[in-house]
């Protein structure tokens, strides 16, 4: 038995010091285990989480693939393939809402029973917002490209024409996908 403690506290230790949010559920979409990092990201009392369903806190305005929590946890655990990876927002206490991405598992009992939805979760935030930068940025270079008169041909290093501004197109008669 002292071997087994020794393996189940090394279990503990991994699964508190884990940099990712570790969520249990059970099919009704109640939260049976979230580790301290999901504690402190989302800035919950882990007695304000254990016990309570996912859309009292972290997901009030989901969209799901079914018509509520419940069905929509059902489909997920039952086609767990086509949903181990999902991306939403979570509302945090403090009101900060933050993208994450999870990683799903079904775990099921011994007749093959779905018993919880154990999900990994990452913060996404930050790359979210870059790619919505980087993407504002290309839209205001060519909107600036696009304003030049001269004729502007973009290549790559094998020569392969890469972008063109409207002047090129409207100069050559060309069309944009040409």
């Amino acid at each position: 038995t002292h071997e087994i403690e020794q393996k189940e506290k090394q279990y503990r230790d991994l699964v508190e010091s884990a940099n990712s949010v570790i969520v249990r559920v059970n099919p009704s979409g109640e939260i049976t285990f979230i580790n301290r990092y999901g504690v402190d990201l989302f800035g919950y009392s882990s007695e304000e989480l254990v016990g309570s369903r996912l859309t009292e806190n972290l997901l009030p305005e989901i969209r799901y693939p079914g018509e509520d929590l419940e069905s929509s946890l059902s489909i997920i655990m039952a086609n767990n393939k086509n949903y181990q990876l999902l991306e939403n927002q979570i509302h945090c206490k403090n009101g900060q809402l933050l993208s994450m991405q999870w990683s799903n598992k079904t775990i099921y009992d011994d007749a093959g029973t779905p018993l919880e939805l154990l999900t990994i979760g990452t913060d996404i935030t930050d790359k979210k917002t870059a790619e919505a930068e980087l993407s504002r940025s290309h839209i205001l270079i060519n909107a600036m490209l696009d304003g030049i008169p001269d004729a502007l041909l973009a290549v790559d290093t094998s020569d392969r024409i890469v972008s063109v501004n409207q002047s090129f197109i409207s100069i050559l008669g060309w069309e944009q996908d040409e």
